[in-house]
């Protein structure tokens, strides 16, 4: 059984299933919930969030799924290699953001398909001036701040 990456508080319920509180799966090789041809539904053994993590100030969000059985590697799955050891993102990298979160503030429900946004990174204390979040929330040293100059490009705020 492999373990794989997730942010601590994000997850996604699929439609007819029970309350994520009580089962919670892995979502591999599709793009779209409801068109589950290609997907590995794979139910999530155990949950081991990063040992810092901070519900509020979401410091650490990030956590490794085991999963109840071995995912099947294939043209739509595939390992994603992480760094051997601490190397920061300089400003200015362009990141791929991918998820199933909300579109809109108008739907408590998340996407059917899923979404991905390039996205630069943005020097920290930038992000922490008046400017930009004042500070709220504090970007640390722990988290990236990334958006796009033009704006309308975001992976945390919806629209």
């Amino acid at each position: 059984m492999g373990l794989y990456l997730s942010y601590m508080h994000k997850a996604v319920k699929l439609p007819n299933e029970q309350p994520l509180t009580e089962k919670v799966k892995a979502v591999l090789g599709t793009d779209s919930l409801s068109k589950k041809e290609a997907a590995q539904i794979i139910t999530v053994k155990q949950k081991f969030p990063h040992v810092c993590f901070d519900k509020q100030t979401k410091e650490d969000d990030i956590m490794l799924l085991q999963l109840q059985s071995e995912a099947e590697l294939n043209k739509y799955v595939n390992l994603l290699p992480l760094p051997t050891h601490y190397l920061d993102v300089k400003d200015g990298t362009v990141c791929s953001v991918a998820g199933w979160g909300w579109t809109s503030i108008k739907s408590n429900k998340g996407s059917d398909h899923l979404k991905e946004v390039n996205v630069t990174t943005i020097n920290r204390s930038k992000c922490n001036s008046r400017q930009y979040y004042n500070g709220k929330p504090l970007i640390t040293m722990n988290m990236l701040c990334a958006g796009d100059k033009l704006g309308g490009k975001d992976a945390c705020r919806v629209s």
